[in-house]
């Protein structure tokens, strides 16, 4: 089970996610790998800053 800490920090990197990028089917993906804890790494480039 993840530490306090560490699901706020997903919580945290999905917010900003969410606050960046128009809610999209790829949005909601990307928002649910996030909160699973998924490495940043192993996200679509879109979760890395790459086209909206």
């Amino acid at each position: 089970m993840p530490s306090r800490l560490e699901l706020w920090r997903r919580l945290q990197l999905a917010r900003s996610v969410l606050a960046h990028r128009p809610y999209t089917p790829e949005t909601a993906e990307v928002v649910r790998r996030v909160l699973d804890g998924e490495p940043i790494e192993a996200l679509p480039p879109f979760g890395r800053g790459g086209a909206a």
